[in-house]
């Protein structure tokens, strides 16, 4: 699996992948951390409201990007899942972003932050950026 640095850019073969958001719940000072991905176009921009994919919007009408929900285990983690099909992504969109925001905190008070991708179709990991967060304090949104 390759470790990518923050605001790194991991090109992925044709497929479809999924992509974990994963962090500690929130409760106990621990904000609420919500993912999303961004459809842009050749400069880095979005061509409009339709290019965000979130919890409020679930899919862009392409089918290429969907949030397809979140995730809790035993252990306090939770994980925001989004699926990109890149046989769908149409041809003016360069590349997708994943980012993720807080409410009502920052990331400085976000513990065990890290993003991971996988193959929907074999299960292997593609790769994963851990510790997101070490350096993070008054932020609240991050690429």
């Amino acid at each position: 699996m390759t470790q990518i640095i923050k605001g790194g850019n991991l090109p992925v073969p044709g497929q479809v992948w999924r992509v974990a958001v994963v962090r500690r719940a929130a409760g106990d000072g621990v904000p609420e951390v919500d993912a999303s991905a961004l459809l842009l176009d050749a400069v880095g921009k979005v061509r409009g409201d339709g290019d965000l994919v979130f919890y409020n919007q679930l899919a862009h009408a392409s089918g290429a990007v969907r949030h397809v929900g979140q995730v809790r285990d035993e252990e306090r983690r939770v994980a925001d899942w989004l699926e990109i099909d890149t046989a769908r992504v149409e041809p003016d969109v360069q590349r997708i972003a994943i980012t993720a925001s807080c409410d009502e905190g920052s990331f400085g008070q976000v513990p065990g932050l890290l993003v991971r991708t996988i193959s929907a179709g074999t299960g292997e990991a593609a790769g994963a950026v851990r510790g997101a967060t070490p350096r993070a304090t008054v932020q609240t949104a991050l690429p």
